[in-house]
């Protein structure tokens, strides 16, 4: 059977069109009735188009590849020469049509219009077309597919904003980038000038760069306006002009500033001014929204995607801030951080200030921001001796769990190994457990559906033989239930980092969840971790520790106490004592 259908579906709408939508591949009924985006997915499509003031006549439909792939997988279309020749036709039209505007729907169309990988990123921004298509000046904004959306009732109003985005950008062609002005390490008249600048300004848009999960700062941006921002290195040099302008009364906005001006304070300034957040400000107009900056600049500005360069660029260890990492890359990251959030701060709090519910919502749960900051500050005092023996006690029951499973199973069992997938569905074979994408899991959903499995196998047995097998089969899965269970403990609560003065502290989110509770997360250091969710159960007290099972406390990994396949050598020592 052929992976590609031979069914020709040419692309549809006028030559001329100031719209064109690139897709995927056909489906189904697109096949049938030899036209793209006529079943589900492109009804959506034209309902959404519909709502802002376009018709399906005006506008060209196309998709990637005229040909439709079996099981409607685009990935059996790699590689293949029908979609090579797809696409050849798709960046001829390019060339020659030149759209105002190309909105490419999904994965695939966006990497090969655009050359970027990521829908989830590239969303929203307005991109050019890839050099490959041969029009790099033509102005192209990714969304998701539409049968992504029918997937996911949630990407709906995102989708719809894009399509928005998209019919009004088709009234020209250039991408109206907002210029913007980053300003690094100004030195001698300059900087005295920068400093000026920014304690005149009505608003700072400011943003800090620190080592991950570190308090090391690397660089503070200011941005006086949308356009402009300086960024300061976090050296001597720049102290007293950083000190100057986080210490005056000049009105601040950050994104998410309960982290930045914990680790300010951390490294000996307390922040005055802080008056806004962005992320504050998206959860009370859109609580159901993602509130990531980038997110929110996709829907607030047309700043294109940036978070690719510089962030991620910065290292895990202060040590390791040398030559070798792209210092301006991450100095200029940081003054567009700060140039977004003084835009998105302009429009969302525009919006908020037109509604007077809206306000005191804002104000309400800014008015939190030090409360929260100071209960995550003052953390709670750890009984550190009381915390080893819980530790001891776990690795003990661990330990008393492992041995008899590993003699169950007639081998080694690492209940969080991928591996365990082969002993369940292979050696014992169990019905095989999928994730919605037909992933096969082993996770506690799976585990609990299969003793469920089980139990109702046995209810319906009657021979001694089938009943041991069975039982034996329960036991196995009960068992890596509960040494879960205990390697849980151990590695989210019982192992966490903790502060010098036995504290564990936390970072917490005054605009969380949707619902308006507070979420909660490690320490601004990495040390701590969600105190929200510590278990409420009692921990066993063995009488007598096993000989050996307090050498396993060095041999675990602080994260997930042993991630590779292979356990530590210490716990089969335990499983012997055992």
């Amino acid at each position: 059977m052929s992976l590609i259908s031979s069914i020709y579906v040419p692309g549809v709408g006028p030559s001329d069109a100031r719209i064109l939508f690139i897709g995927e591949a056909p489906g189904g009924e697109e096949e049938e009735r030899r036209e793209p985006f006529v079943g589900a997915s492109g009804q959506l499509l034209m309902d959404v188009l519909r709502r802002h003031g376009v018709q399906r006549e005006e506008v060209r439909l196309d998709n990637l590849s005229p040909h439709r792939p079996s099981s409607n997988k685009f990935e059996n279309l790699l590689k293949s020469q029908q979609l090579h020749e797809g696409i050849a036709h798709i960046h001829q039209y390019i060339r020659e049509a030149r759209p105002n505007v190309i909105c490419t729907l999904g994965r695939w169309p966006t990497q090969y219009v655009t050359g970027r990988r990521g829908i989830q990123r590239f969303r929203g921004s307005i991109l050019t077309a890839a050099e490959v298509a041969g029009a790099t000046d033509v102005k192209v904004i990714p969304t998701y597919h539409p049968s992504a959306v029918l997937r996911d009732g949630k990407l709906y109003p995102i989708f719809d904003h894009d399509i928005r985005r998209v019919v009004f950008d088709s009234g020209f062609p250039d991408t109206r980038i907002p210029a913007r002005e980053i300003i690094v390490a100004p030195d001698g008249y300059a900087l005295e000038e920068a400093v000026q600048v920014c304690l005149n300004a009505q608003l700072l848009g400011c943003d800090i760069e620190n080592i991950k999960q570190k308090r090391d700062i690397i660089c503070i941006g200011f941005a006086p306006t949308p356009r402009v921002a300086y960024v300061f290195p976090w050296t001597h040099v720049y102290f007293d002009a950083i000190y100057r302008i986080l210490t005056s009364p000049v009105a601040k906005v950050f994104h998410f500033g309960t982290h930045d001006t914990t680790v300010l304070r951390l490294n000996g300034i307390e922040v005055n001014g802080y008056a806004h957040d962005t992320l504050t400000q998206q959860h009370v107009l859109t609580p159901e929204f993602p509130k990531s900056l980038d997110f929110i600049t996709s829907i607030r500005t047309r700043q294109p995607y940036y978070k690719d360069r510089g962030r991620t660029e910065l290292p895990s260890d202060a040590k390791e801030w040398g030559e070798k990492v792209n210092k301006m890359d991450v100095y200029e990251y940081n003054g567009m951080d700060c140039c977004v959030t003084r835009e998105c701060h302009d429009s969302q709090y525009a919006d908020i200030l037109e509604d007077a519910d809206l306000l005191r919502t804002y104000q309400f749960e800014m008015s939190l921001i030090p409360v929260a900051r100071h209960i995550g500050d003052s953390g709670m005092l750890i009984d550190t001796e009381r915390r080893k023996l819980l530790e001891h006690a776990l690795l003990h029951s661990w330990a008393y769990k492992q041995y008899p499973l590993n003699k169950l199973a007639g081998s080694r069992i690492n209940v969080k190994s991928p591996k365990l997938k082969d002993y369940l569905y292979g050696q014992l074979k169990l019905p095989v457990r999928r994730k919605r994408d037909g992933a096969i899991t082993t996770d506690e959903d799976a585990i609990v559906s299969l003793i469920g499995y089980v139990k109702d196998r046995l209810s319906t047995l009657k021979r001694a033989p089938s009943i041991a097998e069975w039982e034996f089969k329960e036991s196995v899965l009960r068992a890596i239930l509960e040494i879960r269970g205990y390697r849980q403990l151990l590695s989210n609560y019982i192992l966490v980092p903790i502060s010098s003065d036995s504290r564990l502290r936390s970072t917490y989110k005054v605009s969380g969840p949707e619902t308006g509770r507070w979420a909660a997360a490690k320490y601004v250091d990495g040390t701590g971790c969600n105190p929200q969710t510590l278990p409420r159960g009692k921990v066993e007290l063995p009488e007598q520790l096993i000989p050996g099972v307090e050498m396993l406390a060095d041999e675990l990994d602080e994260t997930d106490i042993y991630p590779d396949n292979a356990e530590p050598a210490a716990i089969a020592d335990a499983e012997e004592a055992a």
